[in-house]
């Protein structure tokens, strides 16, 4: 037995033992070369196979292992990555002999191929740990260090961190930093980066679009609060992050994802968020620092309610989505902007060219010119500007060839613009879109990432793409054929191809995905399998759905234990799911919600535990009861009763189905009163709200009245508190004040935004709500909440097409949605074409067929 292992090694090794055990299966069982057989109570059959990419299990998988071999790769022992055959014979295995029932994506064949490839090249770049003779003495090796992409802080410039210049005043070249300008949350990102640096692992997420000020304020909070033998990394893509995650990460580092919409596309999404819970489940601290367009953030948390994702994927996502700070690219308070600019002429130039709107930030990196002069171009220069967004919104990653622009220009050219003659109109409508605004500030610019001289592609601005993508518009299916004809890159394909797939447009992932396989790209095969898998199992899912919500309810209607019932293997499970989420988060402890100074945006306050934890502090014989002048004798009863009253309203229903309330006249309540009068602490304050809602007179106008009072204390203490602010909304809807619900509305983002679109649609005030959901459609690119309005108040085809525009522009988890609304205006028939072949590039119900799944036992 090796007396070294290599951590690299180890890693895989575990992952490969945890899908083992996951599956129910012993190594002996695994081992054997011919299906394990039925165990006691445990029906034995062989699975289909369920993992993207996977494929049935062929003759030649049934080889034996040696239980050895198994154990010696589950525990990292060796010098070299697994084989490529024993891994998927080992998956395969796992999951066709399967005891219990385990996701599909577990058992994805193309994940675990590219893992092992990643584990093979991290093996070859550090060395590895290698067997001694059985009987020598063991000398220690060399664990394998940090990524190279790990620095100390004192190494980075704003340039490589990412940082964008101000725009050149007329006769510069080159700029430098203008002074940073504080944001309102400033305060809790230091706190929480300090945190992840110095105690647990954190994850904090800046969200807003392009030259909105993310990237700067990065930059500021790791300079101004970190050593500067902080290590730091920034991962250019998901391979490089994907690598990172291989070798050890440092305590307390920083790891720096810009633009995570690169980190986070579909192609390879899966394996990040794994690799991301396994950073952020660990106990040593480090920082992972996030910025996201907030298209992006929609569609990730969109996908943690999907019903055929992995649930470890979806917890994963919600750890990056959990903390989030919105970065607007409108600054209210320009104060100190303008007294800055005193001194520096960028942040003068800006803000007179803002003229007043706060949008301070885009101007000062030249944005909107880019926007403006658009419109301006020449019919030929704005459809190559045009067309080079859309190939990078529908997945390109690379340099983007000008062959490929002039087919994909055809799109944005009438009749009489595409009657010419010769390509000379190419090279001068290049010329002009690549003629800078002013300094280096283009639509379009050469580049080129060989080593040798010449243009090798475009690329387009940022900013451009950005705003396309807010606006979700349709992409026309000339540019989707532009990118089939002219790419040749097996990769380029297939990410072009998962790209297809997240925006439902099934027929065109399955040309691209086709086309990378027959060029010999070898993970394309792969893709098409799990494509064709997917859209299966979508319909299982379906199909499924009424049965098992019929079985589920005859069963509860029956009472009592079933005799397919196996309490052992219930009580397993529920250990396994906690385990996991304890594993993904860590074990959950209420008193880890936000306070001021605290946390932050970690958790928003939970009113109701903050009375529990007022009530936990205090015990029968609590000086804290001096309050109520109640003598000692009488305190032990109190006690119960406040518990009573406590558990009453946490835990049990009322006889009708609605929640029980406090009593009328509630010993919490005046306990709560009295201990605020005696100590303004901001958890009692939040203990006795939380107990005036819960009263039987919560409407009324004293009771309105006097939970106010307390809020606004509150929000004077704690500006960021999103539930403060929606607890005024609500209250102040209640009363008829909507100049101070928008007043309200004002001063948060997105989550005030949605309390009030629903507070006026509650009220019946529909022009209003109808204007904020169109608001926020339109700042955060996210449709649904318009749609599900319109849908509610009749104006159906309205939603419908809306809907439709919404799952092309990259959200094909709202599929279901559209299905589910097929089904109501009775076009079931319709509703099962989308279900099985998703959507044109146009949002109309798609034609193609999706080619039938292999059979059980065919051959690869």
């Amino acid at each position: 037995m090796p007396d070294t292992r290599d951590p690299a090694l180890v890693a895989f090794g575990r992952a490969l033992a945890e899908l083992r055990v996951d599956s129910g299966l012993t190594q002996k069982e695994v081992a054997s070369d011919s299906q394990p057989s039925a165990g006691a109570g445990h029906p034995r059959r062989l699975r289909p196979q369920g993992g993207r990419g996977s494929t049935p299990i062929s003759s030649n998988a049934l080889v034996a292992f040696s239980v050895t071999t198994i154990s010696d790769k589950e525990r990292g022992i060796g010098s070299e990555a697994p084989t490529l055959d024993f891994v998927q014979l080992f998956v395969q295995r796992c999951q066709a002999y399967a005891r219990r029932e385990v996701l599909g994506e577990r058992y994805d064949l193309a994940i675990w191929e590219r893992r092992r490839e990643v584990l093979a090249g991290v093996l070859k770049h550090t060395g590895h740990a290698v067997p001694e003779p059985r009987g020598a003495s063991a000398a220690p090796s060399a664990a394998p260090g940090p990524s190279p992409l790990f620095r100390p802080l004192a190494e980075w410039t704003p340039d490589a961190f990412g940082v964008q210049h101000p725009m050149a005043l007329p006769g510069e070249s080159q700029t430098d930093l203008s002074p940073y300008i504080g944001r309102s949350f400033d305060t809790a990102l230091r706190q929480q980066v300090e945190q992840g640096h110095r105690s647990r692992p954190r994850c904090v997420t800046l969200s807003g679009w392009s030259s909105a000020g993310k990237t700067r304020s990065a930059w500021w909070v790791v300079t101004s609060t970190l050593p500067e033998n902080c290590p730091l990394a920034r991962p250019d893509d998901a391979r490089a992050l994907l690598e990172l995650l291989q070798h050890p990460v440092p305590d307390g580092a920083v790891i720096f994802l810009d633009d995570a919409a690169e980190h986070l596309g579909p192609a390879h999404l899966h394996e990040v968020v794994q690799g991301l819970a396994e950073l952020l489940g660990r106990q040593e601290p480090v920082v992972l620092l996030v910025t996201l367009d907030p298209a992006t953030l929609g569609r990730l948390t969109e996908l943690t309610g999907d019903p055929v994702e992995d649930r470890r994927i979806q917890r994963a996502l919600d750890l990056v989505a959990r903390t989030v700070h919105e970065v607007p690219d409108e600054l209210q308070d320009l104060s100190e902007a303008r007294q800055r600019a005193q001194e520096d002429p960028y942040l003068r130039h800006a803000l007179a060219a803002s003229d007043g709107t706060g949008r301070l930030f885009p101007m000062l990196t030249g944005g909107p010119l880019l926007v403006d002069r658009h419109e301006r171009l020449s019919p030929h220069a704005r459809a190559l500007v045009t067309a080079a967004g859309e190939c990078r919104r529908l997945g390109h990653g690379g340099p983007l060839p000008d062959s490929l622009l002039k087919a994909a220009a055809l799109a944005h050219l009438d009749e009489r613009q595409r009657a010419v003659p010769h390509d000379g109109w190419l090279r001068a409508a290049l010329a002009e879109a690549e003629r800078p605004v002013r300094g280096q500030v283009q639509a379009l610019f050469p580049v080129n990432t060989s080593r040798a001289y010449g243009i090798e592609g475009y690329e387009v601005s940022p900013y451009l793409v950005n705003q396309w993508v807010r606006q979700a518009d349709f992409i026309d299916v000339t540019v989707w054929q532009a990118l089939y004809d002219h790419v040749e890159d097996g990769e380029q394909l297939v990410r072009l191809g998962h790209e297809a797939h997240s925006r439902a447009v099934y027929g065109w992932a399955y040309r691209y995905f086709t086309k990378a396989a027959s060029l010999g790209y070898q993970g394309a095969a792969t893709a098409v399998a799990w494509l064709v898998q997917q859209v299966g199992e979508r319909e299982k899912v379906r199909s499924a759905a009424g049965t098992t919500a019929g079985a589920d309810v005859r069963k509860a209607a029956a009472g009592g234990v079933q005799a397919d019932d196996d309490p052992d293997d219930f009580m397993a499970a529920i250990e396994a799911t906690l385990a996991e989420m304890e594993e993904i988060e860590g074990a959950f402890d209420p008193r880890l919600l936000a306070r001021p100074g605290g946390d932050g945006a970690w958790f928003e306050a939970d009113f109701g535990v903050a009375a529990k934890d007022v009530l936990e502090e205090l015990t029968p014989t609590s000086s804290g009861f001096d309050v109520l002048g109640l003598p000692p004798e009488k305190r032990g009863a109190l006690y119960r009763r406040l518990w009573d009253e406590m558990e009453g309203v946490h835990g049990s229903k009322a006889p009708d189905g609605d929640f029980w309330l406090l009593p009328t006249h509630s010993w919490l309540v005046s306990l709560l009163r009295a201990m605020t009068a005696a100590h303004s602490s901001v958890r009692n304050r939040e203990a006795l709200v939380w107990a005036l809602e819960n009263k039987p007179d919560a409407d009324s106008p004293a009771n309105m009245r006097e939970r106010e009072e307390h809020l606004r204390v509150l929000l004077g203490r704690w500006t960021s508190s999103r539930e403060v602010v929606r607890r005024l909304q609500t209250i102040a809807a209640q009363r008829g004040r909507w100049s101070d619900v928008d007043k309200l509305t004002s001063m948060g983002g997105r989550y005030e935004l949605e309390t009030a679109a629903e507070l006026y649609e509650r009220f019946g005030l529909h022009t209003a709500a109808e204007q904020l959901n169109s608001e926020i459609a339109s700042e955060y690119a996210d449709q649904r909440a318009l749609i599900e309005f319109w849908w509610r108040v009749g104006r159906r085809q309205q939603s419908e097409a809306a809907l439709r525009r919404h799952i092309v522009a990259g959200n094909r988890h709202s599929v279901e949605r559209l299905i589910t609304m097929l089904r109501e205006t009775g076009r079931e028939a319709e509703a099962g074409v989308v279900g099985r072949s998703g959507l044109e590039p146009d949002g109309s119900t798609a034609a193609w067929t999706p080619p039938p799944r292999r059979p059980q036992g065919a051959g690869t």
